[in-house]
């Protein structure tokens, strides 16, 4: 796709041959339109982007696609989607608006998108003011520029409205009002299906992802407990042989008696003796 009207100071432009849908001949589309538009052909045209040098040189993002197509009649509720590709490193933030605010809901037109992701802005057309094809195409304005990780938390809306010396980049969308025939669908619900597979596969694989961290937490509580008893057996085979080799040391209190008796006995008896000598 052809991102229109980019404003940056020293950036490479992708080239309008290389991401051409269907060419300039004006041909009907074949079965392989189908897969135009499709998340196979966006994931296609973003690796030719980086390969080509648009991750580091061009503007903070990839816009997809280059025109909104609102087909009569306006009074379908069906929003046209805006996909934002960050394709740099840095956290981005965007503010997008258009020459007449009355006729489209854009939610959100503010917000920040985080490094290699994408942000997919649905738009609708306001039908409650009008019903008529507008005679001239409106333009969205696309505004981006690079914000630190400590700003994250930061008001939006006060950054956009201060003036601010960072580096802004603007890329333009037109709008279209163009009959679609009963086949253009064919690519929506192909892209439906993609998106539907892809959504499961990263259902499944996170469920993959938990289940395998659950495992690995159970053998872990096992080896602890496992350790634990171990040591709890270790302990009781060591105070058993403790208590099998000690002696219990008894004291008994040293008795004074029977040695007192048999001195005053010793007394008498001499005391006897030296009175038949007198």
């Amino acid at each position: 796709m052809i991102v229109r009207g980019r404003k940056c100071h020293k950036h490479s432009v992708l080239p309008s041959s290389a991401l051409q849908v269907g060419g300039a001949s004006g041909e009907e589309p074949a079965i392989r339109d189908l897969f135009l538009g499709t998340e196979w052909h966006r994931n296609s045209i973003i690796l030719f982007w980086r390969m080509t040098g648009g991750s580091s040189a061009s503007s903070y993002l990839h816009i997809i696609p280059d025109a909104l197509n609102f087909a009569p009649p306006l009074t379908t509720k069906r929003p046209q989607k805006l996909e934002l590709h960050n394709i740099t490193t840095e956290y981005i933030t965007f503010k997008i608006r258009t020459t007449t605010p009355n006729r489209y809901a854009v939610k959100p037109n503010i917000g920040i998108i985080k490094p290699r992701e994408t942000k997919i802005i649905p738009i609708f057309f306001n039908a409650m003011n009008t019903t008529e094809v507008p005679s001239k195409p409106d333009t969205f304005l696309i505004l981006s520029m690079a914000i630190d990780i400590n700003e994250l938390n930061i008001d939006l809306k006060s950054l956009w409205s201060k003036k601010s010396e960072r580096k802004q980049c603007s890329q333009k969308v037109k709008t279209t009002f163009n009959a679609i025939s009963p086949t253009a669908n064919e690519p929506d619900i192909v892209e439906t299906i993609q998106r539907q597979n892809d959504h499961l596969s990263k259902q499944v694989a996170q469920v993959e992802n938990e289940n395998n961290n659950l495992q690995a937490s159970v053998t872990n509580l096992k080896q602890q407990i496992s350790d634990k008893d171990a040591k709890k057996e270790e302990l009781a085979r060591s105070l058993q042989r403790y208590q099998s080799t000690s002696q219990p040391i008894t004291t008994k209190p040293r008795s004074h008696t029977k040695e007192i008796l048999r001195l005053f006995v010793l007394f008498l008896l001499f005391l006897t003796i030296g009175y038949l000598l007198v």
